[in-house]
């Protein structure tokens, strides 16, 4: 038989129908040496998407798994997967500096510090080095809980994920990075299933030891929660990730970066959020009306309320809105602007503080403040405010 050849410029748009070559197999990809089809056929686009017919290849055509997260180049199609908030530890809206911590509180956004009996602790944000390799994504910042005086126990770092119903009965996988200050540390993780108030009693996961050094190491775990099934789920239900450590030396200083707890057991990549995105997370459970990187109960009138008296009583100014919807009716504490005293409000007419409570206070914000304030026109006040709704 004598040879034919076929080029590319002879191949018109369907002049070698599917039906062709497909039905009897005259060209099988056996007879296909690689590279028969080179680059001229492709750079000329002989096969482009308008060619390919709609829903060509479809789920079914897929196999079992082809597609998979490790796959996903650093996880860009994974959003939403970390449920925790603030695990790059930027938003610090209470502050970013706290010595001589003796009692369990809030710090770095979402985070819980419980220093043990006896220990005094210092919690603060610390920079990265811009550039540094050990820690990827060139993340701003890390928590380091330094204890200043030990304790007789354990000190814990945790957070409260909203609703016992998270993770419940599924596999998670776990990944942070940490470090010791000096020497080696050895560092403890666990989760709680928290049925809240009226629930049933918390259950406690096993727990994973890891051993820090003085260089960052990535670390991960994965485990399988509880089943709720025949559990009761009171108020503030949580499921909560906890560290915890011996605080019987100054020497025993942890630092924590990018914490990350998804569901399944592959570790994917440090999902990043913006500042605004972890910021609004964060502010359903804690709200100001400072700036985000003013501390409450600092001297300045950037971002206060100002309100006119109701003179026909002379005890009722206008109230103020959250940021956000809280996560429940917050507690509400009132600053002045000239101080740093709780429960008082500056008085527009002459600078004098005077005492005020807020009322009618909802998810949403609060209706007034009363106390003694100004009755006579035009006199008003400017106060500050922060709510907190935490778990």
């Amino acid at each position: 038989m004598a040879r034919t050849t076929i080029r590319t410029e002879d191949i018109t748009d369907g002049s070698v129908a599917n039906v062709d070559v497909n039905a009897s197999a005259a060209i099988s990809q056996s007879k296909l040496s690689l590279d028969i089809v080179n680059a001229n056929v492709n750079a000329s686009a002989a096969i482009v998407q308008s060619k390919l017919a709609t829903l060509s290849i479809d789920t079914a055509e897929l196999a079992d798994d082809a597609v998979t997260a490790a796959k996903l180049a650093d996880g860009a199609y994974l959003a939403n997967r970390n449920r925790i908030v603030n695990g790059n530890f930027d938003v610090w809206q209470r502050g970013t500096s706290f010595a001589g911590q003796t009692a369990t509180a809030y710090f770095a956004d979402r985070w819980e510090v419980q220093p043990a009996a006896g220990c005094t602790m210092t919690i603060d944000r610390q920079a990265f080095t811009a550039g540094q390799v050990d820690v990827p994504y060139e993340p701003s910042y890390f928590l380091r809980a330094d204890i200043t005086t030990a304790g007789s126990a354990n000190a814990e770092i945790s957070q409260k994920i909203e609703d016992v119903r998270t993770f419940a009965g599924q596999t998670i996988a776990v990944s942070f990075y940490a470090k010791s200050v000096a020497g080696t540390q050895t560092l403890t993780c666990r989760i709680h299933q928290d049925f809240g108030s009226g629930g049933s009693t918390r259950v406690t996961s096993a727990t994973s030891a890891k051993v820090l050094t003085s260089s960052w190491q990535k670390f991960t775990f994965s485990l399988t929660l509880g089943s709720i099934s025949g559990k009761t789920i009171g108020t503030s239900s949580y499921t909560a990730f906890n560290f915890y450590w011996d605080n019987s030396s100054t020497s025993n200083d942890v630092d924590l970066a990018q914490v990350q707890v998804e569901a399944g057991s592959t570790y994917t990549p440090f999902e990043y959020k913006s500042f605004g995105q972890e910021l609004a997370a964060c502010e359903r459970y804690y709200s100001k009306s400072y700036n985000t990187d003013v501390a409450p109960a600092t001297s300045g009138a950037a971002g206060a309320c100002s309100s006119l008296a109701i003179y026909s009583s002379g005890s009722q100014s206008l109230g103020a809105r959250w940021v956000t919807s809280m996560r429940k009716v917050p507690a509400v504490v009132i600053y002045p602007i000239g101080s740093t005293n709780t429960g008082y409000v500056t008085r527009t007419s002459d600078n004098v503080e005077v005492a005020a409570t807020a009322g009618d206070i909802g998810m949403g914000g609060f209706g007034y403040l009363s106390g003694s304030l100004p009755n006579t026109f035009p006199n008003g006040v400017k106060f500050h405010w922060s709510a907190d709704a935490e778990l």
